[in-house]
């Protein structure tokens, strides 16, 4: 959502009216008994306004935000700190103007020449009555309550009035009717009134909103992980809502002669955490489009990722520079510094990072599920692969089928080399979609996969197929980065993703290697996609295995589907699959079982798993695990 004028909500019919009774009041506390009471001045005289003008304005410079937020403040960008990410592009004239008045500096006249400030708090009046607002809406009530005291004399004493008495009701409203581990419990019941009883102490009813907030702050840090779940929910508002965090921390200390207690800290901690996980070379953020121009203001060393440091210096401060690409925590940094885990996810909030290392250089991997269709970024290093919506379509005899739900997690497990998650959604036709991502982190490989399967277990047989099988056909669409173009192998079916240099290889699992003959799967790009078609009957295994290490490229390679035996029976391949990938001397087993779980040998080994990962040694035939998924359990719980 904008938070620039152009994008506002157009003004409701009565707003005026509410706006007034708002005015209406503040007079009751401001003014003083017996006198003349003029338009515009809520209930002051002449003299009386021009009298608290100046103590308003006295009051800003003794305390000034310089002051408060240090050299943050200069410019004003402390209020523009994760503005740019949320709205996916710059901030935009408004936001420009209102945090410099935030901060009592001077816009440049040009500047606030571009904005309609009369105009601008007419329409951030309306918007202010209904709904509890979002994040961003939170964060613009912020601005333009720190702006107060600078707009004084720059819109008109009725509208100035207004705004005040928008944002005192706006607070109140959040306060009754939103759940605690809201970030606007954060934003507006903690931020917004420290914010007026520091910018407007010399009103009374600003200047008693300082205890509410406190106690606001204490409720909404009181949540804990649900308070995280929901300030990390589509990644991109997660920078307001730390941003908020710091201005509270600075506001209680240097207003209130108050700090954070230590559990409160641990938790802004791990809010910074999840900012740092987001974070991509150059400083944009996942699922956002801002550039690395546009995010200058959280990237400065006074920005924000700077600043969230001084709540876990020795842990924030290697993730952080790790993240914007300034530092490697791979190899021998690792054991210099304490970094946090390097895989972050929330099933509250359905979003997952993965990441190899700290390090970006080394490649990362975005997972936000919350929706009914995943939306995944790959990046092989600093450069990313894939980005965007993974689209799949599903025909079961010809018949084209719907999703049913959203996505839900089934299994997680992370560990020094692997991090793995699974999630499931239904379908209509009776069917289920069960979606693997694994990532190898020493290895730099990823493994995605969808398994289309019935949602009856009853109807699985392991010795004998249907008399009449379904027809399952499966087609997904995962889009490539605009940087990079698909470049297929001329006599085998892999994919290479290039810009001036191979960045990863792409290879269909279940696709016969060579061009050559019949398969029932193939591998195409169309239209900035990578388009796996995949057939079959009863069940269906839809693998890709993407290898972001290019001195493998050039390696001799192969991948076969290979032969799985169940008490002396080979296995349909509507029961289990199994694949070996070969580059080099390097080799991997993948086997995924596609009905219930029974004691199967591949390539080998017997397992009796749902999904097994590991290294092959070919010098003495053993099997190195890389991740083993037991009865639909968690993979931790398994490998226990």
């Amino acid at each position: 959502m904008s938070l620039d004028t152009s994008d506002e909500t157009s003004m409701k019919n009565g707003s005026q009216n509410k706006a007034k009774k708002r005015k209406s009041e503040i007079v009751t506390e401001e003014v003083l008994s017996g006198a003349e009471v003029p338009a515009g001045t809520a209930g002051l005289t002449d003299s009386q306004w021009e009298k608290l003008q100046r103590a308003i304005v006295s009051r800003a410079k003794k305390n000034s935000p310089q002051d408060v937020f240090g050299s943050a403040a200069s410019d004003g960008s402390i209020y523009r700190w994760g503005i740019a990410v949320s709205q996916g592009g710059p901030c935009g004239d408004l936001v420009e103007v209102l945090s410099r008045l935030a901060v009592d500096a001077n816009p440049k006249k040009s500047l606030l020449a571009s904005v309609d400030l009369a105009t601008s708090v007419e329409v951030f009046i309306d918007g202010a009555v209904g709904p509890t607002p979002c994040i961003s809406r939170c964060a613009v009530a912020n601005l333009w309550a720190a702006a107060l005291p600078s707009l004084i004399g720059k819109i008109d004493s009725r509208l100035w009035w207004d705004l005040l008495g928008a944002l005192q009701q706006l607070r109140e409203t959040v306060s009754q009717v939103n759940a605690a581990s809201s970030p606007a419990t954060l934003m507006l019941g903690g931020e917004l009134g420290l914010t007026l009883a520091w910018r407007l102490a010399d009103l009374p009813s600003c200047k008693r909103l300082a205890k509410s907030a406190v106690a606001s702050l204490n409720t909404w840090f009181s949540e804990e992980g649900d308070a995280i779940s929901q300030a990390v929910a589509g990644a991109v508002d997660t920078r307001l809502v730390l941003a908020s965090m710091l201005r509270c921390q600075r506001l209680l200390e240097s207003t209130r002669k108050s700090k954070l207690k230590k559990r409160q800290v641990d938790i802004s901690s791990d809010m910074a955490v999840w900012a740092a996980a987001f974070t991509m070379h150059g400083g944009g953020s996942m699922l956002s489009n801002a550039t690395t121009r546009d995010v200058r203001d959280d990237t400065a060393p006074d920005g924000l990722l700077r600043e969230a440091i001084v709540f876990d210096p020795d842990t924030l401060g290697p993730a952080f520079s790790a993240a914007l690409g300034e530092s490697r925590s791979h190899g021998k940094l690792a054991y210099q510094v304490s970094l946090p885990e390097a895989m972050q996810h929330s099933e509250e909030s359905k979003v997952a990072v993965m990441m190899a290392d700290w390090d970006v250089r080394r490649g990362r991997v975005h997972v936000d599920y919350s929706k009914d269709e995943t939306h995944i970024d790959m990046f092989a290093g600093r450069h990313q692969a894939i980005g965007g919506n993974w689209q799949i379509m599903i025909e079961i005899d010809g018949e084209e089928q719907q999703a049913k739900s959203g996505w839900t997690y089934t299994c997680e497990y992370t560990d020094d080399d692997v991090h793995y998650l699974e999630i499931e959604q239904t379908w209509s036709g009776g069917v289920i979609v069960q979606r693997q991502f694994m990532l190898s982190r020493e290895d730099r490989c990823v493994f995605l996969a969808d398994t289309v399967v019935s949602s009856d277990d009853t109807e699985w047989s392991t010795a004998i197929p249907s008399e009449s099988p379904r027809k399952i056909r499966y087609t997904a669409r995962l889009p490539i980065s605009d940087e990079l173009t698909a470049q297929p192998e001329l006599e085998t079916r892999e994919m290479f993703l290039s810009d001036t240099k191979q960045r990863a290889m792409v290879v269909p699992l279940s696709a016969n290697e060579w061009r050559i003959g019949p398969t029932s799967t193939t591998l195409n790009a169309d239209k900035g996609c990578l388009v796996l078609d995949v057939t079959a009957k009863q069940s269906l295994y839809a693998p890709l295995w993407i290898d972001f290490q290019p001195r493998r490229f050039s390696r001799p390679r192969t991948w076969r589907q290979l032969t799985i035996a169940d008490e002396l029976r080979i296995v349909r391949a509507d029961e289990a699959a199994g694949y070996r990938i070969q580059e080099g001397s390097e080799q991997w087993l993948i086997y995924r079982s596609l009905g219930v779980p029974r004691c199967r040998t591949v390539l080998g080994k017997h397992l009796i798993a749902d999904f097994f990962s590991g290294r092959f040694d070919p010098e003495d035939g053993n099997i190195e695990e890389i991740v083993t998924v037991d009865d639909n359990e968690s993979a931790d719980e398994a490998d226990e």
